[in-house]
């Protein structure tokens, strides 16, 4: 009560207590609490005012809220003592207790009755999937505060409304409609409230003029399915498996949010009780037709009631026209509002200090001159509260205009009498923010944007009631907005305001403060902080909004873009949108900034040359194409860590992107990176090899797996986000068709024989049964609830295969052929050329070459429509059909895609028989066509490699990827902002520009208007790729010192590279372009050994002669050129002995040693038959006369000379069975939570015990050996076990088994993808999931150091580091430290260095990727080396 009691006393927070009040009512309304009131007056004593202040706080009529069936109850009390009690026969506390038992047991009846409340964690997907975290709560609030209490009942008592109400056969939809501020939002709050209190399931939106993110058809239909997942556990189920796919709509257009999500959803709803729509401001929309023509498909029997709410405009009420010959529409005019007027109006003269008479008449007044407009009676109320007689009160009645447009300019006339003149720069100021924003801004932001022109105002939400005449108003949640939508409106068309109020000038100045926020010294403060101020978020997401609205001869904008651009500012932003998780900004920014150029050039091009701005133009137009590669190429790392973009990113762009040009050599880079030449970004995202061995057949992909399937029947599963591969699965004979589950956990394959569904999580059988005899299967989909497989076969039969049925077997569905009654003279019916089910498996396309394309629906088996070509050549107009080659149904529309025999692209509608053809192309047969999924292109691809994509609602040509390599298979991604490929042994994944942009394309880019000038239009032209043709690097080495690298290609080229001055000098070609398998260098750098696929061995000498010019020239010749012959296949390792006077050629099963002074073979190894003598060697350390061979669980030592075995060491390898030993308690406590790195999946299912060992590497110290051990079968890069053995452990004095294992913690060692080395004593280097480039401090304490001169780079040689090295270290340790500190890592443990890009990575590159002496990574790169520099080689 004191509270109440300062609140009073402040005056100005009257407002305050009634937005308290109002929300409290609002809130004991939704638990059926019966109010109180109190009939005795509370003394002023009481509440420590003075004696002329209020006795009587509150009346019964105050006190009652008059929501439906509410029950009052008096107590004996006042305010000062209600909640005081003489004892338990007390009448005041027999009555509260009641209530509160009445009320309880109540609450608990509804909760036994009620469905178990959505589990968190499954609506945080659903939250995830659709962008969403909520109903639309604010919203309903606001509307709440401002209904009067007894108003809008009178909608219930309407006949039209009653049906909706309480029929519950069938769906349909109200329109109710009314003239603009009629009230008809509030009433749209009243009917939600009402729903909700009477227990039934109420779903709500209103779309909102002033906010452009709930403008639209995406954003209506994300929030009623978030709200339909909340109540209905069939639809969270639904969508949550849609979220494990790793679909997201928030960028989705609308109409493919509504086929994907609510047409397969709606017509599983037939059992469910009603659910009610609300929908309201549907004028206020960018396309109320598209609204009304999704909500009119809804299923007749599907229980979803609609109402929606707008005023009647010619746009609408035709588009409902339409709309009523697939539903039922009842129209309902609530224009007529006198009484609740009436009732709002008496509510407020309430606190009026006059007669009773007097506010009668006043009220009688308002309600005749308000004419059913609730916004002026609001505001006419507003200037009649503000008198002190009956005499002011009467004038300021006579001085308000009667309608809304003289209303509005005596509003206009008050800012224009403002006298001074900052009051006049500030309500410019304020109304340019309510206006012309993307959303409305908050209090908070709206004082950071006005500072630091006015730093000092006291109370914003009262100067706005004070100096912008009633336009502004500031909501209960602290948003400022227009009164109403009528009044932009006017301020934008009608308005003669005393200041400049243009639509281009006002958004050039909220461009102009929002891009300046980046230019604020401060701002690396705050980003670093991860807090991002109030207005950040605003000015990181609208300033490009903005832009799009400037008029492109303005100047000043354009100095602002350049200077944006120019300078780290950009680096600020793109940091600020990575730590809000606003990465999709930069996609619609791209296009923005694109338009404003484009505008911009043509206005140059009628100016003297003198007069362009060339250069700053030609800086910007670096950058549309840098924005939408820096999503799809480094999205994902930016979530990881924002400072990204600053020490990585613009290092591994290509060299004429503007990140590259800009930021590259910046002092904050983390790296430097030489050896590439490509210039510019390319499309590919990721590409996949699927090895020389196997040719792939087929690609398919879901959100979470991307599968291939390989002609031994093996598929591929790899991981979508990484591309790493997971695990196979082996069907053991030819496959025909796969396909996932609608969520991505489920894998059907059909072979020769048997039907097979795995799961793709653990890598499980789950079923295995026998194939229909003589069936090959040409269409397989999952259908009901995934549950059965539906199957259609080349011999035209239809068969179902029900997974519930523990003995499961195909059933023939449709024994007859699809066979119509009136068969076309001249056609003739054999083998389908296509045959598939559409989406929801209710209807079947069927292609032939010989016959037109027909349609049948599939439950039951009939024929339904055939294709009739229109367009025939002169010569061919006889028959007006023509075979196919493909068809494919479009996902979405019902439309048929195809490509006829003779090569042209068509769609058909089978319902409306819409028909249309793609102009034929020269020398172009397209032989596949595959759709979107959100059915917005489709893509062709034919024998020559090229692939095609049209928009398919105009059949333009929008992107075009050219290559000497044939496709054989082609698929999108679920979000359809990627395709991928099959071309020879690889899978690529491409993600080009045009998709990018055409998926940001939505409802949104409505806001936008003409005088903009921009279009929304992705491209005039198809922009146009080709695929890189360089040969592959297979094999390469570095040098002793690192400063040499040698690498053989795939065509047979070997060439040495010079880190130092980054030159190339080719050595040799491989006769007939045979493949480079193996390179080597000797150890004193002098020799070069290559072999190739054919078994030929060369080994040359290479040296650099210094000339007078002091530039190298490289000297060499042959030493050794021989053909070698091994057992059981080819050659896998080769290397030099210490004194390079022998070469060691073996593999696993055949070794052989060659004298380079004889050029013969001076030993031979055959290792005896036992299972474990599969050897990996290397040069012994610290004998540099011997070797050693690594076996599975042994290690021997054998001499260069003749193989001799002096020693034999046993290695214990009970903790790979056991899980781990020998780790240091330390290390166990931090396994236990590391967050810095992720945990890998298991690559096999279940595991066994067996290990094989399958990489062995030295230590640049020769202290350590590094063993790798993987499970037999088990794919991709990684290992399942990897430890390290200390040299010292393998003299010939130490014990017969090796026990001094080091080994890592857990979530260390199920992290690393490929161990590299180990730099100085105790650092391993090593290529992570992730592919970070990570370094760890393993624990070798004890173990002395054999050979400490090896391999150490002097201390001379460190202080000759130059300074870029230096920089690049001390940041490198800075930044790792604060990472570390971030995920509770101790500092002198793991450390991640720098990302490898997505796209240069694949399991080839990955086996190939090594780090030098000193510390620089080598990377293959499209038939180059990548070599970067970073801190990795610093001394620890």
């Amino acid at each position: 009560m004191a509270w109440v009691g300062q609140a009073l006393r402040a005056g100005q927070n009257i407002e305050i207590l009634d937005c308290v009040g109002q929300s409290y009512g609002y809130l004991r309304n939704q638990m059926s609490a019966p109010p109180e009131y109190f009939p005795l007056a509370t003394t002023p004593h009481s509440l420590h005012l003075d004696q002329k202040t209020y006795r009587m706080i509150l009346g019964k009529e105050s006190s009652i809220l008059g929501y439906p069936g509410e029950v009052s109850l008096p107590l004996a009390a006042d305010h000062h003592n209600v909640c005081k009690f003489l004892d338990t026969q007390d009448y005041n506390y027999k009555c509260v207790k009641s209530v509160l038992q009445t009320l309880t047991s109540k609450i608990l009846k509804e909760n036994t009755s009620k469905p178990a409340p959505a589990a968190s964690g499954d609506m945080s997907k659903v939250g995830l999937l659709l962008s969403v975290s909520g109903a639309p709560t604010e919203d309903l609030m606001n509307l709440h505060k401002l209904r009067a209490t007894g108003t809008c009942e009178s909608l219930l008592t309407a006949t039209q409304l009653k049906e909706w109400l309480f029929n519950d056969s069938r769906s349909g939809i109200v329109w109710m409609h009314a003239r603009p501020g009629s009230g008809k939002s509030v009433k749209a709050s009243f009917l939600v409230d009402h729903l909700k209190g009477a227990g039934r399931l109420c779903h709500y939106y209103f779309f909102k003029y002033q906010d452009s993110t709930k403008r639209s058809l995406n954003s209506l239909l994300r929030y009623l399915a978030y709200q339909l997942a909340q109540d209905v556990c069939s639809t969270r189920d639904i969508l949550g498996r849609m979220a494990d796919e790793g679909l997201r709509f928030e960028k989705t257009d609308g109409l493919s949010i509504w086929h994907t999500l609510f047409e397969p959803i709606l017509p599983k709803m037939s059992s469910q009780k009603p659910i009610y729509w609300v929908i309201d401001a549907l004028d206020e929309s960018d396309s109320p037709k598209a609204v009304i023509e999704s909500l009119s498909g809804i299923p007749y029997n599907t229980p979803i009631r609609v109402i929606i709410i707008s005023r009647s405009i010619p746009t609408i009420s035709m588009a409902f026209d339409r709309a009523a010959t697939r539903t039922v529409i009842n129209v309902l005019c609530i224009d007529d509002n006198a009484d609740d007027i009436r009732k709002y109006a008496e509510s407020e003269m309430e606190l009026m200090h006059g007669a009773l008479e007097f506010r009668h008449r006043v009220t009688s007044q308002i309600v005749e001159r308000a004419e059913g407009n609730f916004l002026w009676a609001h505001l006419a109320l507003q200037e009649i509260m503000q008198s002190h007689s009956e005499e002011d009160c009467w004038r300021a009645l006579e001085e308000v205009p009667s309608g809304m447009e003289p209303l509005y300019q005596r509003m206009e006339n008050s800012i224009a009498r403002l006298s001074k003149p900052i009051d006049r720069t500030l309500a410019r100021l304020l109304l340019i923010w309510a206006t012309y924003s993307r959303r409305p801004p908050s209090v908070e932001e709206l004082l950071q944007a006005l500072n630091p022109k006015y730093p000092t105002i006291l109370d914003l939400p009262y100067t706005i009631t004070q100096i912008c005449g009633q336009f502004v108003t500031v909501d209960s949640n602290q948003r400022v907005s227009l009164i109403h939508k009528t009044a932009r409106e006017y301020l934008m068309q009608a308005s003669k305001l005393p200041f400049s109020f243009t639509p281009q000038e006002s958004h050039e100045e909220l461009f102009e403060r929002s891009i300046s926020v980046f230019f604020d010294t401060k701002i690396q403060e705050n980003l670093s902080r991860k807090m991002l101020p109030p207005l950040y978020l605003y000015a990181a997401t609208s300033w490009a909004y903005h832009l799009s609205y400037i008029p492109p001869e303005l100047d000043n904008p354009l100095d602002l873009l350049i200077k944006f651009f120019s300078g780290p500012h950009v680096l600020a932003w793109i940091e600020a949108l990575a730590i809000s998780n606003q990465l999709q900004v930069p996609v619609s920014t791209s296009r923005s900034l694109s338009s404003y150029i484009r505008r911009r050039r043509k206005l140059d091009a009628i100016k003297a040359p003198m007069q362009c701005r060339v250069t700053g133009l030609k800086l910007l137009e670096l950058w549309p194409i840098d924005l939408l590669k820096l999503v799809g190429k480094f999205g994902g790392r930016l979530l990881q860590d924002s400072t990204a973009i600053y020490k990585f990113i613009p290092q591994l762009s290509p060299r004429n992107s503007g990140l590259n040009q800009q930021f590259g050599s910046s002092p904050l880079s983390g790296i430097s990176v030489t050896g590439v030449s490509s210039a510019d970004w390319d499309d590919l995202l990721s590409r996949i090899s699927i090895g020389r061995a196997e040719k792939a057949l087929m690609i398919t992909c879901s959100g979470r797996f991307v599968a291939v399937l390989t002609s031994t029947g093996v598929i591929m599963l790899f991981n979508v986000l990484t591309f790493g591969q997971i695990r196979t699965f082996s069907h053991l004979e030819y496959c025909f068709k796969m396909c996932f589950n609608s969520s991505g956990d489920r894998l059907a394959t059909y072979g020769l024989r048997t039907i097979k569904v795995w799961d793709t999580t653990t890598g499980r059988l789950l079923i295995s049964a026998p194939n229909p005899p003589n069936a090959r299967a040409m269409d397989i989909c999952f259908a009901e609830n995934d549950t059965v497989l539906l199957m259609l076969t080349d011999v035209r039969v239809a068969w179902l295969f029900d997974m519930r049925v523990a003995a499961g077997r195909w059933q023939n569905l449709h024994a007859e052929i699809f066979e119509p009654e009136n068969r076309i003279e001249g056609a003739f019916t054999n083998s389908p050329t296509s045959l598939s089910f559409n989406n929801d498996s209710t209807q079947i396309v069927v292609g032939y070459r010989g016959s037109p394309v027909e349609i049948w629906d599939f439950a039951p088996l009939k024929f339904t429509h055939r294709c009739r070509r229109r367009h025939r050549k002169s010569n061919q107009a006889k028959r007006n059909w023509t075979g196919t080659v493909r068809t494919q149904w479009h996902p979405n529309s019902g439309e048929v895609l195809g490509i006829y025999t003779d090569g042209i692209v068509f769609k058909w509608h089978p319902h409306t028989e819409s028909y249309t053809e793609l102009s034929g192309e020269c020398n172009s047969a397209p032989s596949e066509i595959q759709s979107s999924p959100d059915g917005l292109v489709f893509a062709t691809s034919d024998v020559k490699g090229v692939v095609k994509l049209y928009n398919h609602d105009d059949f333009t040509l929008i992107y075009q990827l050219s290559s000497e390599d044939t496709v054989t298979s082609l698929c999108f991604s679920p979000d359809s902002r990627r395709f991928y490929d099959i071309r020879g042994s690889y899978c690529n994944i491409w993600e080009p520009n045009a998709l990018m942009r055409l998926s940001d394309v939505d409802e949104r880019d409505l806001e936008t208007e003409s005088d903009a000038g921009s279009s929304t239009n992705v491209s005039q032209y198809a922009s146009e790729a080709w695929v890189d043709s360089s040969s592959p690097i297979t094999t390469l080495a570095a040098s002793p010192q690192g400063l040499l690298i040698c690498a053989g290609n795939d065509d047979g080229t070997v060439f040495v590279r010079d880190t130092t001055h980054d030159k190339k000098l080719e050595i040799a070609t491989s006769s007939y372009d045979m493949s480079i398998e193996l390179v080597a260098w000797s150890d004193n750098g002098k020799y070069l050994a290559y072999l190739d696929l054919s078994g030929k061995l060369v080994v040359r000498a290479v040296a650099a002669q210094v000339e007078k010019q002091l530039e190298a020239r490289w000297v060499q010749r042959t030493v050794m050129d021989v053909r070698i012959r091994l057992d059981k296949g080819g050659a896998q390792q080769l290397f030099f002995n210490p004194d390079s006077t022998l070469c060691l050629v073996a593999n696993r099963q055949h070794a052989q040693v060659w004298s380079l002074l004889s050029r013969s073979i001076c030993a031979e190894y055959r290792p005896s038959s036992e299972p474990d003598t599969c050897d990996i060697w290397v040069n012994h350390p610290s004998e540099p006369k011997n070797l050693l061979a690594f076996r599975n669980s042994t290690i021997a030592e054998h001499s260069w000379a003749d193989f001799t075995k002096s020693s034999e060491w046993k290695i214990d390898t009970t903790f790979m069975a056991a899980g781990r030993v020998n780790v240091a308690p330390q290390e166990e406590e931090e396994s236990e939570n590391r967050p810095g790195l992720r945990r890998k999946q298991s690559r096999s299912g279940p595991k066994s015990n067996e290990m094989i060992l399958i990489q062995v590497e030295v230590s640049f110290l020769r202290e350590l050996f590094i063993l790798s051990f993987a499970q037999p079968g088990s794919s991709g890069n990684g290992h399942s076990k990897l430890f390290m053995i200390p040299l010292s452990s393998l003299s010939p004095h130490s014990p017969s088994i090796v026990d001094r294992v080091i080994t890592l913690p857990q979530d260390v060692s199920e992290a690393i993808e490929r161990p590299l080395n180990i730099m100085g004593r105790d650092r391993l280097v090593f290529i992570d999931e992730s592919f970070w480039v990570c370094t760890y401090h393993i624990d070798i304490d004890g173990i002395s150091s054999n050979n400490s001169a090896v391999g150490r780079r002097s201390g001379a040689d460190s202080e000759t580091l130059d300074d870029e090295e230096k920089g690049m270290r001390k940041l490198s340790i800075a930044t790792t430290v604060v990472e570390r500190r971030r995920s509770g890592i101790p500092s002198s443990r793991l450390v991640r260095h720098f990302f490898l890009p997505q796209d240069w990575v694949n399991a080839d590159v990955l086996r190939l990727c090594q780090v030098t002496v000193d510390g620089r990574f080598l990377c293959p790169r499209k038939g180059e080396i990548a070599v970067i520099k970073s801190g990795l080689g610093s001394d620890w």
